[in-house]
């Protein structure tokens, strides 16, 4: 156990983005206007708008290099009461230019009928990086969700059912790393989720 404690350690020591709430601060915002217009006019900033407008929140994690995600929170509506939805765009401001973007959902869509079986869980519905492929954003958008997802729903990230081949492979690779594990017993597809603290024993002495 010791020795696996070890090499997770040190496999996030070596990466660029270090995953521990050492490394960003979680703030909300107050107003859409502290957002900055290039996040706002993004695809999920212009849904994120929307959701702010029915009632909805901002917050932001400022990450360890200074770059930021912003997080737009929907609550549920009268018509789909059981649904929750998160955009996150991820804004990089040396050049004020947006680097990826998501979507965080959660619970029942009346709307969509075809269930993915994942209802209960906090799970993956988009994720996509923009220009800067290669730097690991990728990962640390997984994990800022993740973090969002034990925030707000107290359940780890899962993916989606319909993966990607590069998001395949992004989440085997944290498989490999001991981040995260295969879930196929709980939907009886293949679907991956984000390990909780307690499973990489963070914040244990």
């Amino acid at each position: 156990m010791d020795n696996d404690i070890e090499r997770i350690t040190r496999r996030k020591q070596e990466r660029k983005f270090l995953f521990s709430d050492t490394d960003f601060s979680l703030t909300l915002i107050k107003s859409i206007d502290e957002v900055p217009k290039t996040v706002q006019q993004s695809f999920g900033g212009l849904e994120a708008v929307l959701f702010y407008q029915q009632n909805g929140s901002i917050s932001v994690f400022r990450h360890k290099d200074n770059s930021l995600s912003y997080i737009f929170s929907c609550p549920p509506s009268k018509d789909n009461p059981k649904y929750h939805m998160h955009s996150l765009v991820d804004f990089d401001p040396k050049d004020s230019s947006v680097t990826g973007e998501a979507f965080l959902v959660f619970g029942e869509d009346i709307h969509n009928p075809r269930s993915s079986g994942l209802d209960n869980v906090p799970h993956t519905k988009f994720t996509e990086t923009v220009n800067n492929t290669g730097e690991g954003l990728a990962t640390r958008r997984l994990w800022t969700l993740h973090r969002m997802a034990l925030l707000m729903h107290g359940k780890p990230l899962y993916s989606s059912t319909r993966l990607e081949p590069l998001m395949r492979d992004l989440w085997k690779k944290l498989v490999a790393e001991g981040l995260a594990e295969s879930a196929p017993e709980s939907f009886g597809k293949e679907v991956y989720r984000m390990k909780t603290d307690e499973e990489l024993h963070f914040f244990k002495s």
